[in-house]
């Protein structure tokens, strides 16, 4: 059996954005400040302390998501596990299975709906692609349970907390899509830097031994499938080092279902149009404007900076015009009243809505070896 290894920090960068680290940022800073001395108040002190006031602004309400999805569980003692490691949805199965289809969930399952590579909030994901849901039926058809093995270290110790109901409510909605929640699936996600986060073995040991009903993993015939195979340096081999430490046969996202859909196919397709959070009703066009700025700076070319600075301009003009645009005349020259949109943004926007691409990001993306 192949030596275990230590989950490295590349594991997080699929994790929602930590509030806490923000948090204790903050606090930091604070106290910093206060031991700053302070300047001695003289006349018009008053007028200052009106124009701090008028400046700090009311602290932004924290959005409210709710309680855990039905079915969802902080696992403890009575589950083989110490409390506040794995939450788990236990699924809908009354016996075990011992042919077991496992996979990763970020990367493998879902992508985001931005370029950002971890998630806004729960409605920030859509699926790998367009096959990837009937792939996941043929298995229940074959006899497979699906079991879904997943790092959420953004959680850490708060199993009850904020981050915890974003995560567990996130992955509900992608489990509604699959139509998997009354299929016996089972999701465990790892919340700490222990034994039971991947590439350690804990959390299919939990599940073998207390969540399948008494019944042993036949590893032979079963498999699983995640995104970091090692074949990417920024995500690292987490997942290919998951199932080689348990004997289970692994395959790649891609290896197993096929190429993930693009961002700009994927909003060129009409299904992110409008999206919370992604770029409102021309939410192609602003990913178009942002891979431009992402690939160009990347690139060699001397004027890159301008050029990354226009792109990105562009892109939130766009993203705050609530009119969707059209390749029509009328509408494309509203749009060249925004700050930052002029002919060479109008040519690229009327080109991208005509043929659902761009030939300049195909072009950026063999120069810079992404192709």
């Amino acid at each position: 059996m192949p030596a275990k290894r230590k989950a490295n920090a590349e594991d997080d960068h699929l994790d929602f954005v930590d509030d806490e680290d923000d948090e204790e940022y903050e606090d930091a800073h604070a106290k910093k400040k206060s031991n700053v001395p302070k300047k001695d108040k003289g006349a018009g002190a008053g007028a200052g302390a009106d124009k701090d006031a008028k400046k700090k602004k009311p602290a932004k309400p924290k959005p409210e998501v709710g309680p855990k999805p039905e079915g969802w569980d902080v696992l403890g003692d009575a589950d083989g596990c110490p409390e506040g490691s794995v939450i788990a949805f236990r699924g809908s199965a009354n016996e075990g299975c011992a042919k077991i289809a496992a996979f990763d969930f970020d990367g493998t399952l879902v992508h985001t709906k931005g370029d950002l590579p971890y998630p806004k909030d729960e409605n920030d994901w859509r699926v790998y692609n367009n096959s990837s849901k009937e792939k996941i039926h043929e298995l229940i058809a074959d006899g497979y349970r699906i079991v879904i093995f997943t790092n959420q270290g953004a959680i850490k110790k708060a199993v009850n907390g904020r981050m915890a109901e974003k995560v567990t409510h996130r992955i509900n909605n992608a489990l509604k899509h699959y139509d998997l929640l009354d299929k016996g699936v089972c999701v465990l996600c790892a919340c700490q830097s222990d034994q039971y986060r991947k590439p350690e073995t804990g959390m299919f040991t939990l599940f073998e031994k207390h969540l399948n009903h008494g019944v042993q993993v036949d590893r032979d015939s079963s498999m699983f499938v995640g995104d970091a195979d090692g074949s990417n340096p920024a995500l690292g081999d987490t997942d290919r080092a998951f199932g080689d430490s348990l004997c289970l046969p692994f395959q790649s996202a891609e290896e197993f279902f096929g190429p993930p859909t693009e961002l700009l196919e994927y909003y060129a397709s009409g299904d992110g149009a409008g999206a919370a959070g992604t770029g409102g009703p021309n939410a192609g066009i602003v990913q178009m404007f942002r891979e431009l700025a992402n690939l160009t700076s990347l690139t060699q070319d001397d004027k890159k900076g301008f050029k990354v600075s226009a792109y990105r301009k562009a892109a939130d003009a766009i993203e705050g015009y609530a009119t969707t645009i059209v390749d029509t005349k009328e509408s494309l020259k509203e749009v060249k009243k925004l700050p930052g949109v002029g002919q060479a943004s109008l040519d690229k926007i009327s080109e991208f809505l005509s043929t659902g691409s761009l030939a300049k990001i195909a072009e950026l993306r063999t120069e810079v070896g992404m192709a």
